[in-house]
């Protein structure tokens, strides 16, 4: 160690642009969370602020399965772009995306489909409303943890001041969207659905700037493995679960199946199109080797 006078100030301005701007993206999205329980209080009451802090807790449980991904990824992508190795990067931003969708996919959408089940067993009120602001919470998180996988790439450049101060702004703008789009059309869930059209600007400008910043980032790539593949997976699965039960009286039977049904689906159509060759020849190899060592 060596004892040093003085301020570094290139290495000091870097830091504080870096979390000036990146503090004031994650207070944006804060506020936005924030904001909408006091415009549901103001505008409904304790029922809609009830049923708000409901949504937020189920949506929040849920979504643990995908940023669990998300996070595993993150080290590896910001470690490959130090290495310059900026394809393999692209390539680890896809898969986070395309995998932490899948894996929320797999619990996500037998709770859509069964909500008033799970509030039910969970509450024994349910706020009104509370239904639907939770499955339209839930579809949103689907394009939240495409935006956080892309944020992965952008954190990685080290360039924050235009990405958060865009995205942030855009959060903030949904403030008074979800208040007057409530009031104009008197329907409580009009917030929420602004919210999901507000996540599908949110990666198309996350995108952008990605790849403003990144050259390489293939772009159209992404869009195919990274958002609409595993989106189209997850419909499928919705949709054929859906059927599967629709027909049936009892709750927890409709459960179970839903469940089942799905994960089949998903898993199914997973490993036939969304899993590249290669990862296939690992996963069997592995597979292999834990069946002879247990042998």
């Amino acid at each position: 160690c060596h004892v040093r006078r003085g301020i570094p100030r290139d290495t000091l301005k870097a830091m504080l642009s870096f979390s000036g701007a990146d503090i004031f993206g994650q207070m944006s999205f804060v506020a936005r969370v924030q904001c909408l329980l006091i415009i549901l209080n103001r505008l409904g009451g304790t029922v809609l602020n009830a049923a708000g802090s409901i949504t937020m807790t189920v949506t929040g449980a849920i979504s643990q399965f995908g940023y669990s991904i998300i996070n595993a990824f993150r080290p590896q992508i910001v470690q490959q772009y130090s290495m310059d190795n900026i394809k393999y990067m692209c390539t680890l931003i896809t898969n986070a995306s395309k995998f932490a969708t899948l894996l929320l996919s797999l619990v996500a959408v037998p709770v859509i489909i069964n909500m008033d089940v799970v509030l039910h067993t969970w509450l024994t009120e349910v706020p009104r409303y509370t239904t639907v602001f939770c499955q339209i919470a839930i579809s949103a998180e689907w394009f939240l943890l495409i935006v956080f996988a892309l944020n992965c790439g952008v954190h990685a450049t080290g360039k924050m001041v235009a990405f958060s101060v865009i995205s942030g702004s855009i959060y903030l703008a949904e403030i008074p969207g979800m208040y007057y789009a409530i009031r104009l059309t008197s329907l409580p869930q009009a917030a929420y659905v602004l919210h999901l059209g507000v996540m599908l600007c949110q990666i198309a400008v996350s995108s952008l700037i990605l790849k403003r910043h990144v050259p390489q980032f293939p772009l159209w790539r992404f869009v195919r493995g990274g958002v609409f593949l595993p989106l189209a997976i997850t419909l499928a699965g919705g949709c054929i679960s859906w059927f599967a039960v629709s027909g049936i009286g009892n709750a927890w039977i409709s459960v179970g199946i839903s469940c089942c049904v799905n994960a089949i689906v998903i898993l199914t159509l997973t490993w036939l199109v969304a899993i590249d060759r290669d990862t296939k020849a690992d996963i069997k190899q592995k597979i292999r080797s834990k069946l002879s060592h247990s042998i």
